[in-house]
């Protein structure tokens, strides 16, 4: 019996690719919340070529994002949505280099 982890999301996922969820995400406005229509996973996963509808690749984009996010690649910036409602937003931090 081998013990089961979390696969890695980082796993297959290049620097390269990193820019591309940026790219995606900069030319949008893209929410925090993943229930939102505008959720920025609808970016990223278009980005990276993987499909919502899995299972496995919404948990690896969500994971991804977490990542992401506490090391300063993207951040969480407040702003008022199309209502007037205040809501967390997602914007590129740092740009990815080499």
């Amino acid at each position: 019996m081998t013990r089961w982890k979390w696969p890695d999301p980082l796993d297959e996922v290049s620097v390269s690719d990193l820019r591309a969820a940026q790219q995606a995400v900069s030319v949008g406005r893209w929410r925090e919340n993943v229930q939102a229509r505008d959720w920025v996973g609808k970016a990223i996963a278009s980005a990276l070529q993987l499909s919502l509808e899995n299972p496995a690749h919404k948990e690896k984009v969500k994971r991804l994002l977490q990542i992401w996010t506490d090391s300063g690649m993207f951040v969480v910036t407040p702003g008022l949505d199309a209502n007037r409602i205040e809501r967390s937003f997602v914007e590129v931090g740092e740009w990815a280099t080499d």
